[in-house]
């Protein structure tokens, strides 16, 4: 991967795509690319998306407030 990637572990359940589409959407963010991953024998889920721009610290405390969010960061390579 590289770019502007936004990286999520969170639970595996209904509705987190949606969730992130939304909120990055009403931050006139662009999702580029996006690859999830998930251990079946775990109830966790990995999210990493490639962003058109880079997403503020108040997006990232939402993203990380959000219930079904355990972590949320951010990375340019």
């Amino acid at each position: 991967p590289q770019g502007r990637l936004l990286i999520l572990r969170n639970e595996d359940v209904p509705g987190v795509v949606g969730m992130l589409g939304t909120m990055l959407g009403e931050a006139g963010i662009n999702i580029a690319d996006i690859h999830l991953s998930r251990d079946e024998r775990a109830t966790d889920a990995m999210a990493v998306l490639r962003l058109d721009a880079e997403p503020g610290s108040d997006l990232l405390e939402s993203l990380r407030s959000a219930p079904q969010v355990k972590e949320a960061w951010s990375l340019e390579l």
